[in-house]
């Protein structure tokens, strides 16, 4: 891939979002061309997208809202922060953006890699450095709210999960109310994946395909009625989960939903000493330290 490097006091890349008024959706894009300023957002450049172009024309560029979200040094650095965003809320149903492309060459992520690993004089890298601050900020308390900076991030996450309509969960507790199954138009999607699926993948035990009649009963095991946990919701006194018809009404104590929990041992935070990566003690010492690939 063709590097760009514009050297200029002119040339500022930037990242950006405009914003459909209308429909509410919106466009996160990069600007990275030769001597390109924040100051040409929605004067004299009006995105990359052909959707969007199409818009400005149909209803106006007065539709739309605009703000600059970042500006970068090097177009290498703008461009690799676009693809990491983008990454992130590609299959959000408010977003414009259909594609995400590696915006970053691997001369530039290697001489990057490399940065991260260039030792410090407490004798630790770049990278493990700020591992290491990041994991003790987020277990300490943030002021204003009394929380830890952990439970704001897990906060943030939640919330923006349901304002993009996206079926993740970044907490220990999944509220069913929000289980996007139980929409019929996206049951009717299932239903016809599955179809799909068994109708044109080969039984895993005998070579065949599955007769119309097995396919059915096997949807209906999955969706249906015959489906051991149809019409049941979990509920959690937080320290055990178990499931109740939906009929009933939830015992005192007990709320709708399910907590996860983890012994001691697997949620203990270690760090790699070879590629300064911070996880769970069990998967940490699975794929890292003797095991690390960065090792040397």
């Amino acid at each position: 891939m063709t590097s760009h490097i514009y050297h200029s006091e002119n040339h500022i890349p930037f990242t950006y979002r405009v914003t459909h008024i209308p429909s509410g959706r919106w466009y996160y894009g990069v600007r990275y061309a030769k001597n390109c300023h924040p100051s040409t957002l929605w004067n004299t450049y009006f995105t990359s997208s052909k959707e969007i172009l199409q818009l400005v024309k149909s209803d106006g560029p007065e539709s739309f809202s605009y703000e600059i979200r970042k500006t970068f040094k090097n177009s290498e650095t703008a461009r690799a922060w676009e693809s990491r965003v983008i990454t992130k809320i590609l299959n959000w149903p408010t977003t414009f953006n259909k594609c995400s492309w590696p915006a970053i060459s691997e001369a530039a992520r290697a001489r990057g890699n490399e940065t991260k690993r260039q030792i410090q004089p407490n004798g630790l890298t770049i990278f493990q450095n700020a591992a290491i601050k990041l994991l003790a900020k987020l277990d300490t308390i943030e002021p204003i709210s009394g929380l830890t900076y952990r439970e704001l991030r897990r906060q943030k996450a939640n919330a923006t999960r349901i304002k993009n309509g996206t079926n993740g969960k970044c907490s220990n507790t999944f509220f069913l109310d929000n289980n996007p199954s139980k929409d019929p138009i996206i049951r009717k999607k299932m239903n016809d994946s599955l179809r799909h699926y068994y109708s044109t993948n080969k039984n895993h035990f005998y070579g065949k395909k599955h007769s119309p009649s097995s396919i059915e009963k096997m949807i209906e095991k999955k969706l249906g009625e015959n489906n051991p946990c149809y019409g049941t919701i979990w509920i959690t006194n937080e320290i055990s989960n178990f499931r109740i018809r939906t009929d009933l009404p939830i015992p005192e104590g007990y709320r709708k939903g399910r907590s996860v929990h983890k012994s001691k041992k697997s949620q203990q935070q270690l760090l790699c000493p070879h590629c300064g990566m911070i996880g769970r003690a069990t998967n940490m010492k699975r794929y890292h330290f003797d095991k690390c690939k960065h090792k040397t």
